[in-house]
């Protein structure tokens, strides 16, 4: 996992996992596609014939549905609804579903989440609350997104879990001031 800072923002991206899941399927130099399945797609229970299709192939289906799924589950939202769909088919896939998988390999690989998140810290001279809020985008568009008025200790407390994530993910020791 990547992590990309800069002063008013933090970004999280899976490149080099996308990238290795196109090679396994050798598909480094794939046209990336809008849309993680075809559009107008209605994917159903595989016909006797298309079944043979995809096993002579000799892939393992699941492993590449779990692929994207951890994509999914981390980095790529947009994928879930695809992945949901896909790995209904787990248990016998057809060709169709494949290229399906196929498909969804081929997403833009440069999209990541990009979070930013402000607080007043105990601006409320009486309770001494702070005010907070934090907005995650993906492709430009807020995916989640919260306020609240909290004391400060649970605001340090935030910090405290994200200073934690970044040394255990990436090693590397976080100063202070750089979350204010």
């Amino acid at each position: 996992m990547e992590l990309f800072q800069d002063k008013n923002s933090i970004s999280l991206s899976q490149y080099k996992l996308i990238q290795k899941g196109l090679e396994l399927l050798e598909m480094e130099d794939s046209c990336s596609v809008l849309t993680p399945l075809s559009p107008g797609i209605q994917l159903m229970k595989a016909t006797n014939q298309e079944k043979k299709e995809f096993k002579d192939l000799n892939i393992n289906y699941r492993s590449h549905t779990g692929l994207l799924n951890f994509l999914a589950c981390r980095t790529r939202p947009d994928l879930a609804p695809a992945v949901s769909i896909l790995s209904s088919f787990n248990i016998d896939p057809g060709i169709n579903h494949w290229k399906q998988v196929l498909h969804s390999n081929s997403t833009d690989t440069s999209n990541c989440i990009k979070y930013f998140t402000n607080a007043i810290w105990a601006d409320d001279l009486e309770t001494r609350l702070l005010q907070s809020g934090s907005i995650c985008f993906w492709k430009s568009c807020p995916v989640v997104w919260n306020t609240k008025l909290n004391a400060l200790s649970d605001g340090v407390q935030e910090i405290q879990w994200l200073t934690y994530l970044v040394e255990e993910l990436w090693k590397e020791k976080i100063n202070p001031t750089e979350f204010n």
